[in-house]
């Protein structure tokens, strides 16, 4: 093999790994945001029947 087809595969072989770390990135992000969103409806439906009882 030449350098060149070397430095080309270690380059991609990189690239491959960027792509997938970021991949991971954005789906811990979606996934903490629909958490978030889980939470604050639950969160706001105990809110109300709280605010129900107290009436």
């Amino acid at each position: 093999m030449s350098e060149d087809a070397v430095s080309e595969e270690n380059s991609g072989h990189l690239g491959r790994w960027l792509s997938l770390i970021a991949l991971a990135l954005m789906a811990a992000v979606v996934g903490r945001q629909i958490a978030i969103n889980s939470a604050d409806k639950q969160f706001e439906a105990r809110l109300a029947e709280l605010d129900a009882n107290r009436d």
